[in-house]
């Protein structure tokens, strides 16, 4: 099977070189999905050393179950609560990767921004 990829740069379509291009937006709903979120099941060694704006990564956990892990580098943070998650969960069974800001501390509770990348 051959694959032919073409690439066009935007002048192409516009016909010049005169500005006017604007991108499109996200055609997948996964691509748009952004929420907030509170992490449940801290770990208190792990939250404590977090900074408001700080970048964690989340993992799926498949299972009879599945839930989604905030990862601090390997250092598990705790697990994603509310009611986005269940989609949240089948966006990342489908590929899409997210990430989650930190936005706000609270002794040991913490709130992230998920979002896609």
């Amino acid at each position: 099977m051959l694959i032919t990829v073409q690439f066009f740069n935007k002048e192409s379509f516009m016909g010049g070189s005169g500005g006017g291009w604007t991108p499109t937006a996200p055609s997948n709903p996964c691509e748009r999905l952004a929420f907030r979120a509170d992490i449940a099941s801290p770990q208190p060694a792990t939250i404590s050393s977090l900074q408001v704006g700080q970048k964690l990564s989340l993992s799926l956990i498949q299972g009879a179950s599945p839930s989604v892990h905030v990862l601090n580098q390997a250092s598990i943070v705790g697990t994603l609560t509310g009611p986005n998650v269940p989609r949240l969960i089948q966006c990342m069974m489908q590929g899409f990767i997210f990430e989650a800001d930190v936005v706000a501390l609270n002794g040991g509770l913490c709130t992230v921004q998920v979002h896609s990348i």
